[in-house]
Formats: C-alpha cells, structure tokens, sequence
C-alpha cells in the first residue's frame, strides 16, 4: 500500500480550505445553520422538560429527550453528509458547488447519509464491546465492579485486566480512525463501498492519518474547548454560574447562540480541511482518477 504523505496532505488541506474557501461556504452554510439551529432547539427544550422532570417525576418526559435526541442526531448526520459530498466533489476536481443549490440530495448524499450511520453504528458497537471485555477482565481478576477504584486494591490481576481494558479501548481507537479518515473520499470517489473499504485503505499508514488529523484537528478542538468555558462556562454553564453568580434567561440565551454562531463557524472549517484532506490522501493511495458517480 502506497504511502500517504503527511506534510502535502496537510498543505493541501489547508491550502484548498483558503484556495476554495468560496465553494467550502457555499457547500455548508446552510447545512451549518439547520444543524446549529436544530442543537440550540433541543437542547432549549430538553432542558425545560427535564425541569418538567424534576418538578413532577413524571419519566414519560425523559422518553421523549431520549427520542428527540436520537432524530437530532439523525438529522445532524444527514446534514452533514451533504456537507462532507459536496466538499469531497471539489477536492476530487467533480465540482458542483456553483450548480448543484445549497441542500442538494441526491443518491450520492444518500449513500454518504447511510455511511455515516453505519460508521457511528459501528462505533457504538465496538465501544460496548470493550465495555464488555474489560468488565469481564475485571470480575475475572476478582475486581467489584460496584467499588470506586480508590477502594480498591491494586494487584497483579487487576494490573491485567486494566491492561486488557486498555487494550480493548485501544482498538476501538485505531477502528474508529482508521475507518473514518476515508469515508468521505470513498463513498463520493466509488461507487460500491463501505466501512471495510475505508479501513483496509488505511493499512500500514495509520500512524500518517493520525498525525494529519492531530495536526488538523488540535487546533480546532483547542479553540472549542475554549469557547465552551468562555460562552457557557465550566459543566456548559456560564462562567458566572460556576461562580455562584445568579443568570437571566436572556444571559444564558446569548452565550448560548454566540456559541451556536462559533460551531457553525468551526463545522465549516472542519468540514473543509478533514474532507479535503481525506480526498488528497486517497488520490494518493488509490493513484487513479475517482469514478463518476451519477447524483440523479
């Protein structure tokens, strides 16, 4: 398997993010917008229903979070594949920004839509997995599940079995990276593929996709971490809050939306450097021009 090169996929990226930084807004904008309008909604009425929670114990209201969480989620993920398609269309030289509106679906964003779920399917599935297996290391060691670790007693068994937890989480890590970084590249480039295409693309070249994407990305989460305790404060309640200090409805509202407006920024960001990045280094890889898949 060819080598990706780390230092011109990252030039790339950030070369192509500015280059082309009118088709990368154009392309997300208004995914951006309905994703961040969808999260400032749920999580405004989440928070008074578990308030209605609270108040009355009724738990028909948490059955309702969980449901309106889960459609978000969905709907989130939809809209960023439209996203990560028509980014990916440009990286590839398939273009389309210019012509195809700015909420194009079509069977390319379907089958980007069904990617992406199958990805975070998976995801979940291999994190209970080694949930799993370090429970049962665990209570093989002779550990309590139900005991903090301060109450517990270090020995050569428990040693193990954190050995075998960490191990298992380990995997789920590199899975997790590995079928991720080409998933945008390969759904929009072939025309029959999936997870396990995305993962074998990244064999022997796993360590040069995790050093683009700390280099991409550290950045990025350095500043939304920032911007999370900056407008929302510690425990994403604002710094007053944190304090002691009393808020208003309206206080708590505008750090809210200044930070919906920062993730809206960041999505476009992030969407146009991690999905061009995953476009160069599969044109690399793979060495061939992508296939033309029909969007009708």
């Amino acid at each position: 398997m060819p080598r990706i090169p780390v230092g011109q996929t990252i030039l790339y990226s950030v070369s192509f993010l500015f280059a082309r930084f009118g088709a990368v807004l154009r392309i997300c904008w208004l995914p951006a917008l309905l994703i961040a309008t969808i999260d400032y909604t749920v999580a405004i009425t989440s928070a008074n229903r578990t308030a209605q929670y609270e108040a009355t114990g009724d738990t028909g209201v948490l059955a309702v979070n969980a449901a309106v969480s889960i459609a978000a989620t969905l709907v989130g993920l939809f809209l960023s594949s439209i996203a990560a398609t028509g980014v990916a269309r440009e990286a590839l030289g398939m273009g389309g920004a210019d012509t195809r509106g700015p909420l194009p679906i079509g069977r390319m964003e379907l089958r980007m839509f069904g990617a992406y779920v199958s990805y975070v399917l998976a995801v979940g599935i291999l994190v209970v997995l080694a949930l799993v297996v370090t429970a049962i290391a665990f209570v093989a060691a002779g550990v309590p599940l139900n005991v903090g670790p301060e109450a517990q007693e270090l020995t050569l068994a428990a040693f193990l079995a954190a050995m075998i937890g960490l191990a298992a989480f380990t995997y789920v890590f590199v899975s997790v990276v590995r079928i991720g970084f080409f998933l945008p590249a390969t759904v929009v480039a072939e025309k029959n593929t999936g997870l396990k295409r995305s993962y074998d693309l990244t064999q022997g070249n796993f360590l040069r996709v995790l050093a683009v994407v700390f280099v991409l990305a550290l950045p990025l989460l350095a500043l939304t971490m920032a911007s999370d305790y900056l407008l929302l404060g510690e425990d994403y309640g604002l710094a007053g809050e944190s304090a002691g200090e009393a808020l208003t409805p309206v206080q708590d509202a505008s750090g809210s939306l200044l930070w919906q407006a920062l993730s809206m920024a960041i999505f476009v960001v992030v969407t146009g450097l991690m999905v061009s990045a995953s476009a160069f280094a599969y044109r690399a890889i793979v060495q061939e021009t992508p296939e033309t898949n029909s969007n009708a």
